[in-house]
């Protein structure tokens, strides 16, 4: 049975041991985007399933954009199947700090009780668009960026 799909398993009746864990690795499931065996868009959804099978422990996201990743996995798929992805990240979903500012997503910076929407992405985000990566969300920080620890926990060591 795999843990990541069995929604009635609790946190703590997951294994979780880095020694034998299996990472979703963007990199490997190219080659499969590229023949067809496999899509950005079902990658994607088996990342989200280990999320919601681990969030509640690791405590790593701030906020996420679900459906608008759903969306442009599903354009990363099409550009797979047309033989055309942009790049060699076209597809992969990332995670963001809270400290680099996205135009659909809140950049608290941390900082509890604070609430920052800028309109429009850093530098950096845009390339990350550009190239079809897939901005999921942004993660837990530090208040900004530094001293406090943030509320996420080792998914290994909790």
């Amino acid at each position: 049975m795999n843990p990541r799909m069995d929604h009635t398993m609790s946190n703590e009746d997951i294994a979780y041991d880095p020694h034998t864990y299996k990472h979703l690795t963007f990199h490997d499931a190219v080659p499969a985007f590229l023949d067809g065996s496999d899509t950005p868009r079902a990658y994607l959804e088996r990342c989200l399933d280990t999320i919601d099978a681990r969030e509640p422990v690791v405590k790593a996201w701030a906020s996420m954009r679900v459906e608008g990743a759903r969306q442009d996995a599903d354009a990363a798929t099409k550009r797979y199947k047309e033989g055309r992805p942009l790049s060699n990240v076209d597809g992969m979903p990332i995670g963001v700090k809270d400290l680099i500012a996205t135009k659909d997503l809140p950049t608290n910076m941390g900082i509890a009780g604070y609430e920052n929407y800028p309109k429009i992405d850093s530098a950096s985000m845009q390339a990350v668009r550009a190239a079809g990566g897939i901005i999921l969300g942004k993660v837990t920080t530090t208040p900004m960026g530094m001293g406090d620890p943030s509320v996420t926990t080792n998914p290994f060591d909790r």
